[in-house]
């Protein structure tokens, strides 16, 4: 377990220049134009609609369905609103539970 929380850490130091930085690329239609990520409709419809909010039934989805990702959004627009240090703080958080994860199954621990 102590391999698994260093690398976390090694990862949050990695990536801990990006917590100053702007929107970024597809951001803006992911988060900054998505209802669903900023809480405008109801929850039942993140589990109908892709990644970018689109009706996963209509033929402009890119079928990207991916609702955990689409509720962290939406409970980050709740808390801190579409100012982009928090969101890049939490992806930096999520970053290290997923590489706390990989190094403990990996390595079976």
């Amino acid at each position: 377990i102590h391999l698994a929380l260093l690398c976390s850490v090694v990862s949050i130091a990695l990536y801990w220049n990006t917590h100053t930085n702007l929107w970024a690329y597809d951001d803006r239609v992911g988060i900054l134009r998505n209802r669903d990520a900023l809480g405008y409709t109801s929850l039942t419809e993140v589990f109908q609609n892709d990644f970018w909010g689109t009706r996963l039934s209509s033929s402009m989805s890119h079928k990207s369905y991916r609702p955990l990702t689409v509720i962290a959004f939406r409970l980050n627009a709740w808390m801190h609103g579409t100012e982009p240090v928090s969101w890049h703080v939490w992806n930096n958080i999520y970053n290290a539970i997923a590489v706390l994860g990989a190094v403990v199954v990996l390595r079976g621990s």
